[in-house]
């Protein structure tokens, strides 16, 4: 997860705000958000290289 701390403000705002939208639109707990959204980082990043 260390190359994930690189994410500009702007990044970690979307980031926050998609985890909320998973907690609200699914049920999910903080946990299951945030881990949900780091895959799709990750995923985002491997993409990009």
């Amino acid at each position: 997860m260390s190359d994930l701390l690189g994410l500009s403000h702007q990044q970690q705002q979307q980031a926050a705000e998609r985890i909320n939208q998973l907690r609200a639109e699914r049920g999910l707990s903080m946990a299951e958000a945030v881990k949900i959204v780091v895959a799709e980082l990750k995923a985002q990043h491997q993409e990009q290289q």
